[in-house]
């Protein structure tokens, strides 16, 4: 996976990996969506657009940690 390009930020990455001997590894990173809103008040208290991306960034944390705990049962 390449890095985003200068003028993008990621929120969230969900990160599968196969090892040479069959294992798999996981690596789950989102944004805390406390510190984000922290930062985009900080950025600009008016934009529009904070409560929505804040909420994402719970809604993006919550589905990624419910597939997160469901990929081991895929592996069995």
């Amino acid at each position: 996976m390449q890095n985003p390009p200068k003028n993008r930020a990621i929120l969230a990455r969900l990160t599968v990996e196969l090892s040479q001997d069959g294992k798999v590894y996981l690596e789950n990173e989102t944004l805390d969506p406390k510190l984000f809103r922290d930062a985009m008040d900080d950025w600009n208290d008016s934009y529009e657009g904070t409560l929505t991306l804040t909420n994402l960034l719970h809604e993006l944390k919550r589905e990624m940690q419910v597939l997160q705990d469901k990929i081991p049962s895929f592996l069995r």
